[in-house]
């Protein structure tokens, strides 16, 4: 394919994404300093999170057989009760987030963990010095153990000039446990309750820069790429960043710039969006690696791909190839191109001259004249002091090698270098977001700011669960399900006359599987009748681990009619009788009120009134209902006056067999519990109207993930005599949906 070089694609012709990050603290309370916000972790936490960083240390110093000889350690147990620690603090916080509806709390405590953690290694290295020290001391006080403590000596020596590798393998172990308890224990629980969109990116602790405080070239060679230092080096960070936002920019802004004497209005600057553009390191691959889609399309021409796709892989490499000469047309016009390939080329051999040469001498010997002139001065001058000989002669031959590389190795070289710098970039700009807001936080430890700060409600305390208070809070609000079982008379007359148990039938197959997914959901039994079950949830005051009350209970009621649905199936096999219910969950913003039977506690709630009718179902709607296979398992309606006024909620009609009805006060509760995601949506094979949709997870009582899925929908006004539909109320109803037709569409939408 002939590519021009004035074929420059266009920015929207990629499906480019966006790295955005919002962390800041600027709506939370200020501490006694009015500078910081007051930060106290457990001391419990620091304790052990404190001996944890000293043995990971001295792991990675190899000096465990000094400090540990009479300590069997078992490493993995030990990152075990770790990671958990860690997940206990930042659930505190996250309870706290929930419960002051602040996201900014949550940020705060990793922000605080961090801090916590880059100070700690530094302590504790230097705490492992010390130890080695005293036990040289120790040693040296023994004649017989004079042998030992020369060996410490040298040990301590070969660990104080690795300094700066111990700690960077430290640190990178350590967050990386840190990023594994965010993603793989945490995640969800934000998600449930903040949203997806306000979670920081997966990779935002990743950064090795975060545990190292001045990276030098063989740090960036490792972890990154090597970037200049001189102001003549134009592979500095500065300018190659600068140019890439310009190329960029081009790519963006091309036919939009508007023609003299237009008169429309300025476009807002396209800055802010190249640079989220920049942050999301995956977008070079997308805009210019066409090696890589290339093999794709090998792989979708040998899978059978259709047509439609091939053709749209093949446009992609198109447009990608353009891209790419676009950049690498850019970069050799400043003489960049050479200096990536030798970059790339020299990290094979660099070990050989480095020391005593620095990488960038290796670089500027392998593409400039005067570069070579310096090293080799430089290298003579060591051998007059050493009298150790060093040899050019591999350098000078991938010297030559660098000069026949290829155009499409280079091109290669091109796109992994931009991937490596914006990655380099992505990390930088991430550390410096997090110092800023590390700068805003005082780890406190002294006694008399904690209390002061306590004493005026400005101290944020991230405890781990024993050293919470003990004692039951008061209920603050209180939810009430109620399965109500259709027709158990006649089921129990029917069962009697063919000689069968109604009451262990009920038993097996209604209340005794109920009551063993009770724990689950946090649920307790309210009092149990023939033909209903009525529980309760509650939430109680500073507890908002448990602040689900709502989604728990939708939950239970979806496990519900998920269970008698299973046995009906059974049942049906032995011509048994098939049991239906209708369910209502109702809140209450308000605790209950108990009497006592003797010690027996009785609720009385308006909810349970409430639940009871939402569980019912009308004979008149069902019999008009049965023979029109509604796709859902509840409608509601209101019946028209004669003097045009509505007729009171209790004489609302219902249709609800083996359906779930959620009234409005719980649907805006459960909106605030989990993050609900509104889907206006048509699914053909359960109806052809569009049908409105409000989803999202939430976790249970035993930390399990759960997903819902609310159905809104008009409370028609109908003929009282005929049932037929006259107009809408304006009134909303609300089911918990069981459908799994629209379980899979969520799931393929998702």
């Amino acid at each position: 394919m002939k590519i021009f070089f004035s074929s420059i694609p266009k920015a929207e012709e990629f499906p480019l994404k966006s790295y955005r990050v919002d962390f800041s603290l600027d709506r939370l309370r200020l501490g006694v300093d009015n500078i910081r916000c007051d930060v106290h972790l457990s001391d419990d936490f620091r304790k052990a999170t404190g001996a944890f960083i000293f043995s990971l240390v001295c792991r990675h110093a190899e000096v465990e057989i000094y400090l540990y000889s009479d300590r069997k350690s078992n490493w993995r147990q030990e990152v075990v009760e770790f990671k958990q620690v860690c997940i206990d603090v930042l659930l505190d916080a996250l309870n706290l987030a929930k419960r002051e509806r602040e996201i900014q709390i949550d940020l705060m405590a990793q922000a605080a963990l961090v801090k916590f953690f880059t100070e700690e290694l530094e302590k504790q290295f230097l705490k492992m010095l010390d130890q080695i020290r005293h036990l040289i001391f120790q040693k040296e006080k023994s004649f017989k153990d004079a042998h030992a403590a020369l060996q410490l000596k040298e040990e301590l020596a070969a660990v104080s000039k690795n300094r700066r590798h111990i700690l960077i393998q430290s640190g990178k172990e350590l967050f990386g446990h840190l990023i594994e308890v965010q993603t793989s224990e945490l995640k969800s629980i934000r998600e449930s309750n903040f949203g997806v969109e306000h979670l920081l990116p997966d990779d935002f602790f990743s950064g090795p820069l975060l545990y190292t405080k001045e990276p030098d070239d063989f740090f960036m060679m490792e972890h990154y790429v090597l970037l200049g230092n001189r102001f003549e080096d134009p592979h500095r960070y500065d300018p190659l960043v600068s140019l890439i936002h310009g190329l960029m920019e081009q790519l963006a802004s091309r036919d939009s710039v508007p023609s003299p004497g237009n008169n429309a209005p300025a476009k807002p600057s396209l800055g802010p969006e190249i640079q989220a553009w920049m942050l999301q390191v995956d977008n070079i691959g997308l805009l210019m690696n066409w090696f890589e889609t290339s093999e794709h399309l090998k792989q979708q021409v040998q899978d059978g791909a259709s047509p439609e796709d091939l053709r749209a892989l093949k446009s992609r490499i198109g447009n990608q190839k353009r891209c790419l000469n676009f950049f690498y047309r850019e970069f050799r016009g400043k003489g960049l191109i050479p200096r990536i390939a030798a970059i790339f080329e020299m990290k094979s051999i660099c070990h050989q001259y480095c020391p005593p040469l620095a990488p960038q001498l290796v670089l500027q010997y392998l593409i400039d004249q005067k570069g070579r002139r310096l090293v080799h001065d430089r290298i003579e001058r060591l051998q007059k002091i050493t009298g150790e000989a060093v040899s050019l002669k591999p350098l000078r031959k991938m010297a030559d090698r660098i000069l026949l590389i290829s155009r499409k190795k280079r091109e290669r070289y091109l796109v992994e270098f931009l991937t490596r710098l914006l990655t380099y970039h992505r990390d930088r700009t991430n550390q410096q977001t997090i110092q800023n807001v590390m700068e805003r936080i005082n780890l406190t430890l002294d006694e008399k700011t904690i209390q002061l700060s306590r004493a005026n409600r400005s101290l944020y305390e991230f405890l781990l669960p024993h050293e919470q208070r003990l004692e039951e809070k008061q209920i603050i609000n209180h939810v009430i399900v109620k399965a109500d079982v259709r027709g158990s008379t006649d089921i129990t007359l029917q069962m009697k006359e063919t000689g069968l148990n109604p009451a262990s039938y009920f038993s097996l197959n209604f209340f005794d599987p109920i009551s063993n997914i009770l724990p689950r959901y946090g649920a307790g039994k309210v009092f149990i009748e023939g033909d209903a079950l009525i529980l309760s949830i509650f939430e109680r005051e500073e507890s908002p681990r448990g602040w689900y009350a709502v989604a728990r209970a939708c939950g239970l009621s979806l496990n519900t009619i998920f269970i008698v649905r299973n046995y009906n199936q059974r049942n049906k096999t032995y011509h048994l009788p098939p049991i239906e219910i209708g369910i209502g969950i109702s809140f209450n913003n308000a605790p209950p009120t108990f009497l006592f039977d003797a010690e027996k506690p009785i609720m009385i709630s308006s909810a349970i009134n409430l639940a009871d009718r939402m569980s019912s179902c009308s004979k008149r709607i069902r019999e008009h209902i049965k023979n029109r296979s509604a796709p859902f398992n509840l409608y509601v309606f209101q019946p028209a006056s004669d003097q045009g006024t509505a007729f009171p909620d209790d004489q609302i009609l219902r249709y609800n067999v083996n359906g779930i009805e959620l009234s409005v006060e719980g649907f805006e509760k459960l909106a605030r519990e989990i993050d609900l995601k509104l889907i206006s949506c048509r699914v053909p094979e359960i109806q052809e109207d569009e049908i409105r949709l409000y989803t999202g997870i939430f976790p249970t009582a035993t930390r399990q993930y759960q997903r819902l899925i609310i159905r809104e929908d008009d409370i028609l006004e109908v003929s009282p005599d005929t049932l037929k539909p006259i107009q809408s109320t304006g009134r909303k109803y609300y089911e918990v949906c069981t459908h799994p037709g629209l379980y899979r569409y969520l799931k393929e939408y998702a």
